[in-house]
């Protein structure tokens, strides 16, 4: 028997199966019409997963119990399926998606064995919920993942304002400090200025002085 079908039957003996009630996908049996079948049907909740990718599962599941499966819009359709554990002559076994809450599907199968309904059994029960369980663990990883991403890019953005904050202080205090040394050359220059303008007002009356005595030797 191959990998994943030891897999799908075992894995809710082996767990706790607390621990897949507290995974929020748990298996129950409905009253439910899918595809031409109507009665027992197991239904179960799947978070985030899109309804391409349950049903590519769960083809995947059926034709490793030897279905031959057939996809048609919603809705999977899978015969001449061996499951032992369920009944020793082949199964026909129905499942669609349906939508659900909000970032979540239902998906609802019925098992029937010629005009016996089988869904009741907790193999079918199992299956549908270990399928029910690992879809929604990839698809929350994948959404957690996705999350992590954004998050990162927008630290990563916050991290370069920080950044620009940072420089335009620097920058603001550099132009402070220029502004000071600006002040203070601005001050020393009106000093020097005035200085020079009493040079200059001395030195004038210095010449005029000068060019009076000059003109006494004439």
């Amino acid at each position: 028997m191959k990998a994943i079908k030891t897999l799908l039957l075992t894995f809710s003996f082996v767990v706790p199966f607390f621990l897949i009630a507290q995974s929020g996908t748990e298996a129950k049996v409905v009253v439910e019409s899918v595809g031409d079948s109507h009665g027992d049907a197991v239904e179960v909740t799947i978070s985030r997963a899109e309804d391409k990718d349950i049903l590519k599962a769960w083809k995947k599941v059926m034709k490793d119990y030897d279905g031959d499966v057939s996809i048609k819009g919603n809705t999977a359709t899978a015969v001449e399926v061996i499951i032992p554990l369920i009944s020793s002559d082949p199964l026909k076994v129905q499942a669609e998606v349906k939508s659900g809450p909000k970032n979540k599907k239902v998906f609802v199968a019925i098992f029937e064995d010629g005009d016996i309904n089988q869904s009741h059994t907790e193999t079918a029960k199992t299956l549908v919920e270990n399928l029910a369980k690992e879809m929604s663990r990839e698809a929350t990883e994948d959404h957690h993942g996705a999350q992590a991403k954004i998050l990162k890019s927008l630290e990563g953005n916050l991290k370069d304002l920080i950044r620009d904050k940072e420089k335009a202080e620097k920058d603001i205090e550099d132009c402070k400090e220029t502004i000071k040394d600006a002040e203070y050359d601005l001050k020393k220059n009106e000093k020097e200025r005035a200085k020079l303008q009493d040079k200059i007002k001395a030195q004038k009356e210095k010449v005029n002085a000068a060019h009076e005595e000059f003109k006494l030797h004439d």
